[in-house]
């Protein structure tokens, strides 16, 4: 963890933000989900101000300018989200990486994930545990859907997908791979660990949970997002 700068002691005013789009009270604790619709339009002000030197950088090294825009827009809405739930200033606010890279807020115990698909952008935090989320926006099968299914789930699992009408394989598919990649971003491996080792706990074909000594410690949540004609799987 890096170390806290005296700068980020105790900001005076931290910016206003859109509420949670959901939030739960759990024995995890307290868990916000925020979404945001990315934008490739030109930044605005506040938001290209309140991002680190290296954040900026960043955004210059994109070779389209509606990627940089869009990672802007991104960055932007993290920092205002946690900034706003610390009590911080979003400009002053020190975002540092873990263990396997995972980023952190440093010298804060506050959790935090960030998934986004397709311009759209959720953020889950919480304020007791580590916290994972995806959110995939897929509307389409992949072309290498079954080469997919092959490498990333267990035989139960390509059982249950097996059951269900064709045309709605690929968008049960996401929900397992949301499922999983939620785990892996929770625990912080990423990619690192396989999901093909996950199992899924599942009732009605859904993912409710997981399965096995390893894992099943984890609670999986799934969140409608009805504006956005989707969902997104959180597990704490």
């Amino acid at each position: 963890m890096l170390p806290v700068q005296s700068s980020q002691a105790r900001p005076q005013e931290a910016e206003e933000i859109s509420p949670p789009v959901w939030e739960s009270d759990s024995a995890n604790g307290h868990l916000q989900l925020f979404a945001t619709k990315l934008s490739t339009g030109l930044p605005e002000e506040s938001d290209w101000t309140c991002l680190s030197d290296a954040e900026k950088q960043r955004a210059s090294k994109f070779h389209y300018a509606t990627h940089s825009n869009c990672f802007v827009s991104g960055r932007a809405f993290l920092r205002k989200v946690l900034a706003s739930v610390l009590g911080f200033n979003s400009e002053l606010l020190v975002i540092g990486t873990g263990r396997y890279g995972k980023p952190e807020v440093a010298g804060n115990p506050i959790f935090f994930n960030l998934s986004h698909s397709f311009g759209l952008a959720v953020l889950a935090v919480s304020e007791c545990s580590p916290v994972g989320i995806d959110v995939e926006l897929g509307l389409n099968a992949h072309q290498d859907f079954r080469s997919l299914v092959r490498v990333t789930l267990t035989q139960r699992e390509k059982y249950a997908l097996e059951q269900v009408n064709y045309q709605a394989r690929w968008g049960l598919f996401l929900e397992y791979w949301m499922a999983k990649e939620s785990l892996m971003k929770c625990i912080g491996t990423g990619m690192q660990l396989s999901p093909a080792e996950i199992e899924l706990e599942l009732s009605r074909a859904r993912p409710v949970g997981y399965l096995g000594d390893r894992f099943s410690r984890f609670s999986l949540k799934r969140v409608p997002l009805v504006e956005h004609r989707t969902c997104c799987y959180i597990t704490t």
